[in-house]
């Protein structure tokens, strides 16, 4: 070949099957700019190239094309009649039964979806994903659309993502009950088999076995110990004449 250009072609057309030319209107790949800018011309008019971005008012994931969210909605969000408990696994048919099934089954867990930058709990993952937006904006992360965690980077989000994959591949090695994922797994074991308690209360030194109890905990015991300390101050109290 007398160009790298064309060698470089040549080897994704006929050896790796590369595509590394991606529609930023819709996501497809292809092996080269020509064949991208064909597609461009074939599918899409050059008004979409100037649409702004629009987020899922769900899961607040962002798209570059209206018709895009609307197809993210109706498979991801729309289609979904399920509502598992991250604690035992059992399966409810609405946001209502499983929240009531929370409160009577585990009382002492707390809300499903705690803050872990500082341990307020919500009911919804788009609760606490607004308010991480709201409340901490300059950690600047990415959520996920299955659960609401949020990450520093993608990698981290896109390794997060793979326990969604299989729905209950975390079993219990002491009963064979099965978690969709990690930590309420392991909140299970220390609740319901070992005892254990590795999380301790920095400001009185409480011990837990299951990290929501704790974060929850926590919050509440150095808002009390904050207000105690401003009360016991004299310097903050006003001297009488």
């Amino acid at each position: 070949f007398s160009h790298s250009a064309g060698l470089k072609n040549h080897i994704r057309n006929v050896h790796t099957l590369e595509k590394p030319y991606r529609c930023e209107l819709c996501g497809d790949c292809f092996r080269n700019g020509s064949l991208l800018n064909k597609h461009r011309g074939a599918f899409h008019s050059p008004s979409d190239a100037i649409l702004e971005k629009v987020s899922c008012p769900i899961c607040l994931e962002v798209f570059p094309t209206r018709s895009l969210l609307q197809q993210h909605v109706r498979s991801v969000h729309e289609e979904r009649q399920e509502f598992g408990c991250l604690e035992c696994g059992e399966v409810f048919n609405s946001f209502a039964e499983l929240k009531d099934h929370r409160a009577y089954q585990h009382p002492e867990v707390g809300l499903p979806f705690p803050c872990e930058t500082c341990g307020e709990q919500y009911e919804q993952k788009v609760q606490l994903t607004k308010h991480c937006r709201n409340a901490h904006p300059e950690q600047n992360r990415l959520v996920c659309a299955e659960c609401g965690k949020l990450f520093s980077s993608a990698s981290t989000l896109r390794q997060h993502r793979e326990i969604h994959r299989d729905v209950r591949k975390f079993r219990c090695t002491y009963c064979e009950q099965t978690f969709a994922q990690r930590t309420p797994l392991k909140n299970h074991i220390r609740n319901k088999h070992t005892g254990e308690k590795p999380f301790s209360c920095e400001t009185c030194g409480k011990p837990f076995s299951d990290s929501s109890v704790y974060y929850r905990h926590r919050t509440k015991c150095f808002r009390e110990h904050e207000a105690k300390t401003k009360s016991n101050d004299p310097s903050l109290v006003k001297q009488e004449c």
